[in-house]
């Protein structure tokens, strides 16, 4: 696999490490302490950044033209990589989480996204290793 696509699943590995840490913290000590709120917006923004550039990636490889939107990236990907439905819409609503911290297209509720951030990262972590049996199906990579 390209060298780019490895340094950033490192990146991706070092934001789910965190978002994970950041769990066994109180949730009121999160939402008061402006670090760590904006530890956890940065870390969700890298972590699906890199799902849909891996998911850019697969599609460039494969000849497929790249769709506008992120959600319509993951949702190509994960028709061509035969990604459970469930899953790709977990991420397409994760996408969404994403678009919302960093457009500040609304408030967010921290309480919500601290109560569901550990079915966000197993989404996460398991739609990343559907990619990778892809790759590794479709043979992208040596």
């Amino acid at each position: 696999m390209r060298g780019e696509i490895l340094k950033k699943y490192e990146r991706f590995k070092k934001a789910i490490d965190f978002l994970e840490k950041l769990q066994e913290k109180d949730v009121e000590e999160i939402i008061s302490d402006y670090t760590l709120l904006s530890s956890l917006e940065r870390n969700i923004q890298v972590a699906v950044e890199f799902l849909v550039d891996l998911s850019n990636y697969i599609l460039a490889r494969t000849g497929y033209e790249t769709p506008d939107t992120y959600k319509d990236i993951v949702s190509a990907t994960g028709k061509l990589c035969g990604i459970d439905e469930s899953l790709v819409g977990g991420i397409r609503g994760v996408i969404g989480l994403r678009n919302i911290i960093v457009h500040l297209y609304a408030d967010v509720d921290y309480e919500l996204v601290l109560e569901e951030l550990g079915g966000i990262i197993s989404s996460m972590l398991d739609y990343v290793s559907e990619l990778f049996k892809c790759i590794k199906d479709l043979g992208i990579d040596p």
